[in-house]
């Protein structure tokens, strides 16, 4: 779904969105109780580009989760798109208790990023950090990706030679996925195919994103710890919380996702919302969960996921607890 914010349907537009986001709520809420009761480790307002939502909708958005949801414990991220991360709709974002920030730079060359299709520039995303850090956030992630349309070895260098100037606490360096989400469940799916996934797109060769992916090791090596994979972290700071609550083998707490495209799991089940907005506002108005698939785990399968989303972690397992928590080895048996 595209939204053009200054159109003139955009403020109904976006009144809908949070109505159907706060009905999507309570009814996770009236199926599940306890969801309103168990401590929120990390609360994550992700894309699409919630930083497009007027402040007021913001507002309320907020005020409904902290209303039902027990936030006594839970640290705030938000995710937003640069050009849209003004200081006046930071200082915002921290009056409503956030302390995290996340935004897609997906490069600092402008050609780069006009490629992507995206509106904003590697100023804007330079002036979103110094605002950032002025008004008190603790944590400031950058995306960069690579295997872009046009995009050479030497500029994913640059890339990287910039994140390390900036002195960024958190950096995800992230592949560009050719495959459309219902393959990849990687994003919001969109009706039409985007840019790089036209036959006539000039994209890096396999060999060329191999380069890059080394070069983020060679970069980042010394200074940098990736966990989990994608995902590095200054040696000064920690993990990204919510992965961590996600991956690591002590904790992986279940997660819910409301909202379109949304992919909550526990240890013994997977859900995944609907990614076109059309059938997830049928959905809602029918009073039902906007569910596009749902599966259970057989024991054996909870393990084996255990074990991926650990071995993502890149630090070795811990047979013992791997043990205790799913009553079975990890190690081969022959």
């Amino acid at each position: 779904m595209i939204v053009n914010p200054a159109s003139a349907r955009a403020p109904a537009l976006f009144r809908d969105i949070v109505d159907r986001n706060i009905h999507e709520a309570k009814l996770w809420l009236a199926q599940i109780p306890a969801l309103g009761e168990v401590p929120v480790g990390e609360f994550n307002l992700f894309g699409g580009t919630p930083s497009l939502l007027p402040p007021e909708e913001l507002q309320r958005l907020m005020t409904f989760y902290r209303n039902h949801f027990n936030f006594r414990d839970a640290t705030l991220r938000f995710e937003g798109e640069p050009g849209t991360l003004t200081r006046a709709f930071l200082a915002q974002l921290r009056e409503l208790g956030f302390s995290k920030l996340s935004f897609g730079a997906q490069s600092f060359s402008d050609r780069l990023i006009k490629g992507c299709g995206r509106m904003h520039s590697a100023e804007a995303c330079y002036q979103v950090i110094r605002d950032a850090r002025e008004l008190g956030f603790a944590l400031v992630s950058v995306d960069l990706m690579y295997g872009l349309q046009g995009q050479t070895v030497d500029d994913v260098r640059d890339d990287l030679q910039q994140a390390r100037a900036l002195d960024l606490s958190h950096l995800v360096f992230t592949k560009l996925h050719m495959k459309p989400f219902a393959e990849s469940r990687t994003g919001v799916s969109a009706e039409g195919e985007n840019t790089w996934q036209r036959k006539e797109a000039t994209m890096p060769s396999l060999g060329q994103q191999y380069q890059m992916r080394a070069l983020a090791e060679q970069w980042l090596d010394g200074d940098y710890l990736e966990h989990p994979t994608m995902y590095f972290h200054h040696r000064t700071a920690q993990p990204e919380k919510w992965k961590a609550i996600i991956t690591d083998l002590d904790q992986q707490a279940p997660e819910v996702a409301i909202g379109l495209g949304g992919s909550s799991k526990c240890a013994g089940a997977e859900l995944i919302n609907l990614t076109d907005y059309a059938d997830y506002q049928r959905a809602l108005d029918s009073g039902q969960l906007p569910v596009a698939s749902v599966r259970g785990m057989s024991p054996d399968q909870q393990a084996i996921n255990g074990c991926k989303m650990a071995l993502s972690t890149l630090i070795p397992l811990d047979d013992a607890l791997f043990q205790q928590k799913f009553g079975v080895s990890c190690l081969l048996s022959r």
